[in-house]
């Protein structure tokens, strides 16, 4: 995306990357990071992240899940002015990654493209997961993802969960 790491005696340019890159936590904490970015948005699958990129190439994508060391280091040094949204599964886990993005950042991310997509095919919930959304669909930090969580509790199957079902053009 259009990011570029400034070091004391040289400039990596990210925009020059055509597969995007994986960035050190310590390169990243060494690093004055500029973004030209007015949106932030992390993907949860490689696919969609791949897809998204194309189509939206004046973002700043990052790939990930539960977010690691580096990606949260990233996060910190990004402007608080740009637009922070995540696309994720719309399954527990999906969610649940969500909720860490939050809280780990302190940044308010938007979730997108995480609705309920019902398909009788697809798989009941494990107790594990109804357990796992019984608790997200309380927590504080997913407000705004509480009637998403309740509708899928209440359905009972995963659906149609993962981001390749999505529109790509719903950001």
């Amino acid at each position: 995306g259009p990011v570029r790491l400034r070091f004391t005696d040289h400039t990596i340019d990210l925009r020059r990357l055509r597969d995007g890159a994986s960035l050190a936590e310590s390169d990243i904490e060494r690093s004055e990071i500029e973004c030209d970015a007015v949106r932030c948005i992390t993907v949860e699958n490689k696919t969609s992240f791949h897809q998204r990129t194309l189509q939206h190439p004046q973002d700043l994508h990052i790939h990930t899940s539960y977010p690691n060391a580096a990606t949260l280091v990233l996060l910190q040094k990004l402007n608080r002015n740009i637009e922070f949204l995540h696309s994720g599964d719309a399954d527990p886990a999906g969610f649940d990654i969500l909720r860490e993005l939050r809280e780990a950042t302190k940044l308010p991310f938007r979730s997108v493209g995480m609705e309920v997509r019902p398909d009788g095919k697809s798989a009941s919930l494990t107790h594990e997961e109804i357990r796992l959304l019984e608790r997200l669909s309380s927590d504080p930090s997913l407000a705004p993802e509480r009637s998403t969580l309740r509708a899928l509790l209440a359905y009972g199957r995963k659906g149609a969960f993962e981001q390749e079902h999505q529109l790509l053009n719903n950001i």
